[in-house]
């Protein structure tokens, strides 16, 4: 058989064909190959999203369940320093009411064992203190509690057991007086007490409605702090510059974010509901409201922003 010198039975060619083929089909594998990593790749990140998520649940939740857990045992511990001072009081009172029954017998003795004319009478003067002489102008006009006497008494009363009362009674005096919460620790340094006792009388004051906590210190129950920080309430018939002055509050005394985030978006619902937002101001409200979310708060900042805002509502 004669083979012409240029390939004229075409083997050549068919091999050429074939690599490009095969080349092809390669480049094709190879192809299909990259998009299922791709793929692979795409749903191991949305695992690894979806874990990430599930594991912030968690560390939210355990945070939750130690806190109650902690709320628990304060709560525990303080019933039963109650149980303990309320059997100290009473062993207390039960000296107090023996020594009396032994101061009236040796009165009895003395007044009926030996009776004898007085020579004369002698008026006694008795120091009674004066919260005794407060509480006895108070009963003297009682049935004119306006007049000035009355309230002068009155006032005379709170005033001295504000300074001069029980250590309770000093700490809501201190609390009338201030303008931002005061923690615990302020207060022990004030009035030269344990903290663990501070905290102990301003769990019962709580507990009584006296004083509520508001971020990491305690203000009175009838407070303008307690008003203006109380989220729950209807904000939208409030006045819109008292609803900055509201949110300023909040930012200042309150250290709970989500607290401060939940203020905002009440805070922009009052206002939109009021008609005294510009559209640009809603979307920067808007736009804070998202980065406080993401970022940690800046405080300075914030305030710096409602003063802003508040200038110029519409």
């Amino acid at each position: 058989m004669v083979r012409t010198p240029y390939g004229a039975d075409g083997g050549e060619e068919n091999d050429v064909r074939r690599m490009k083929l095969q080349m092809q089909a390669q480049e094709q594998y190879m192809s299909q190959l990259q998009q299922r990593i791709s793929h692979q790749s795409n749903m191991i990140e949305n695992l690894n999203t979806e874990i990430a998520k599930l594991k912030q649940v968690i560390q939210q939740k355990d945070e939750e369940i130690e806190k109650y857990s902690k709320r628990m045992e304060e709560e525990r511990y303080w019933k039963e320093q109650d149980a303990q001072a309320r059997d100290e009081r009473e062993n207390e009172l039960k000296l107090k009411i023996r020594d009396l029954e032994i101061e009236i017998d040796r009165l009895k003795k003395e007044t009926f064992g030996k009776p004898k004319e007085p020579e004369s009478f002698t008026p006694v003067h008795i120091e009674t203190g004066e919260i005794e002489n407060f509480l006895e102008e108070l009963v003297t006009y009682y049935s004119k509690p306006t007049d000035d006497k009355f309230v002068t008494a009155l006032t005379s009363l709170v005033q001295y057991c504000k300074k001069n009362g029980t250590v309770s009674q000093r700490i809501l005096g201190i609390l009338s007086s201030s303008t931002l919460p005061k923690n615990s620790e302020s207060l022990a340094n004030e009035l030269g007490v344990e903290k663990r006792k501070i905290d102990q009388l301003l769990f019962n004051l709580e507990r009584k409605g006296l004083i509520k906590q508001i971020g990491e210190g305690y203000a009175l129950i009838t407070s303008s702090l307690v008003q203006e920080t109380n989220i729950e309430e209807d904000w939208e018939n409030v006045e819109p510059k008292k609803v900055f002055d509201n949110l300023k509050t909040i930012v200042t005394v309150s250290r709970d974010k989500e607290q401060i985030i939940k203020a905002f978006d009440k805070a922009r619902d009052a206002l939109m509901e009021a008609s005294a937002l510009s559209p640009f101001m809603r979307h920067n409200m808007s736009q804070l409201i998202e980065k406080m979310r993401r970022k940690p708060i800046d405080v300075e900042e914030i305030l710096k922003t409602i003063d802003e805002w508040k200038e110029k509502l519409t």
